[in-house]
């Protein structure tokens, strides 16, 4: 029997400026570069440097985010974001639920595994999350195997925001990245037994980088360790993926926030819409803090009514004929 370690991986790896993340996903759907390197994550600690310029490029991967369907929302309970990371033929989805900003893990699923936080969901914090935060947070629910069954586990999970500084990544064929960045890191473990009698641990440690100015998640490491001594297992799993740059310079493509204005910000009812230049909208999409498209808007772009959107944090995507805008903007 072997565990399916891509599911771990890709549950805790998954927007923010200055010394602090605004939102765990990305605003919109992103493409990653899977990569072979070194580096170095030990030191913590503010106006780090971190040189991850060895990368070579093994792989592909994309993440997407929807709501859940009627089935996700009976199976994973209080689900509110589905997000779902394709890589050659594995599909992986992961499943959060936000209540009130608090950001929750309820399960995770791929084709012959599936992990379920239905008993005690995994807290990851209220967002956004500031330089030194810390939370610690029990998690229990069922592991389920293709051949095995299901089992039921019980754990922990830690996160913090243990960094901030420079990021730099060599050119993997699309441009070099330098910028400044904040890091969460993510600690999981788990206790479960196989087949009755076999004791087993997971530990999974993520770490997430992002910009400081585009709100992306620039790049994501996870390791994983899973042992189960009585029979015979004891396997560890790396995984590194850096946002591609193509997806960076469509998505910013020589932009800056103050290239767009959105006023008045915070937002009560309507929201106008301004540029710096002429330059003629295609259309605007909005996104939630989980990266969720809650409106999109084809017309009216000077006069947008924002009155049913719940008070947050809410990213707004303006496209035109040949490059997309992005700004922050809060409803109150």
């Amino acid at each position: 029997m072997r565990i399916k370690l891509l599911l771990f991986t890709l549950l805790l790896t998954t927007l923010g400026f200055s010394q602090s993340v605004n939102t765990y996903n990305n605003a919109v759907s992103a493409n990653y570069i899977i990569v072979n390197g070194t580096i170095d994550q030990s030191t913590t600690g503010a106006d780090l440097t971190w040189n991850f310029n060895t990368f070579t490029n093994v792989g592909t991967s994309s993440d997407t985010h929807t709501v859940p369907t009627v089935a996700e929302s009976t199976n994973y309970p209080g689900t509110t974001s589905v997000q779902t990371t394709t890589s050659g033929s594995t599909i992986t989805k992961v499943f959060s639920k936000e209540d009130s900003s608090e950001l929750s893990f309820t399960g995770a699923n791929t084709t012959d595994a599936d992990f379920n936080y239905i008993t005690n969901n995994a807290i990851i914090g209220t967002f956004p999350l500031n330089y030194l935060y810390s939370n610690s947070d029990s998690t229990a629910g069922n592991l389920t195997y293709t051949g095995v069954g299901t089992i039921p586990f019980t754990g922990t999970i830690d996160t913090e925001i243990d960094a901030y500084g420079t990021l730099n990544m060599n050119d993997l064929g699309s441009g070099a990245y330098s910028g400044t960045v904040t890091r969460l890191k993510i600690t999981q473990t788990a206790n479960f037994t196989v087949l009755t009698f076999f004791p087993g641990t997971a530990t999974q440690t993520t770490y997430n980088y992002y910009d400081n100015i585009s709100n992306n998640l620039v790049f994501r490491n996870t390791v994983l360790d899973i042992s189960v001594p009585g029979i015979g297992i004891n396997e560890s799993n790396f995984i590194m993926e850096m946002l591609s740059t193509v997806t960076l310079s469509d998505f910013e493509k020589a932009i800056t926030e103050n290239s767009i204005n959105i006023s008045p910000n915070p937002v009560k009812d309507n929201i106008k819409v301004s540029f710096l230049e002429s330059t003629a909208i295609v259309n605007i999409s909005i996104y939630d803090s989980l990266g969720r498209t809650v409106m999109q808007i084809n017309s009216g772009f000077n006069q947008i009514d924002a009155s049913d959107l719940q008070n947050g944090l809410y990213i707004m995507v303006v496209k035109t004929s040949d490059r997309y805008f992005t700004k922050k903007f809060v409803k109150q």
